[in-house]
């Protein structure tokens, strides 16, 4: 049975409540309050920064595997910096190419979560 509470904490099954999804919210799994002030959480948005490098790396490397020269300068750029990838078409450096962007992005991913959340911490004079 699902549990119904209004806007205005009252319980009951009328229409114009709303059901409860437990303790979950929009809050709990992208922003933590402290202080009505918003901050990020750093562990999601780190996880979430890697992710999405490396899926960006991959997908771009994959085409190229596909379809010759597709996104060649981009990937070309990324081996540049990271040491051991190689952009020569091989399924090995694309995999190589991914882990390293997962483990860039986590860490630009935690720098920015940690900066924000500093800059915002700050009390306004």
């Amino acid at each position: 049975m699902i549990k119904l509470k209004s806007r205005e904490g009252r319980e009951g099954s009328k229409r114009g409540f709303q059901p409860l999804c437990g303790h979950v919210t929009y809050n709990s799994l992208l922003i933590q309050r402290k202080e009505d002030k918003m901050r990020l959480n750093v562990k999601a948005l780190t996880l979430t920064a890697g992710i999405l490098w490396a899926l960006a790396i991959f997908l771009t490397g994959l085409v190229n595997l596909i379809w010759n020269g597709y996104g060649e300068s981009f990937l070309k750029v990324m081996a540049s910096l990271y040491p051991g990838y190689h952009a020569n078409g091989l399924f090995g450096d694309l995999i190589v190419g991914t882990l390293y962007a997962f483990v860039d992005g986590i860490i630009c991913g935690w720098i920015f979560g940690w900066l924000y959340n500093r800059i915002v911490g700050k009390k306004n004079s």
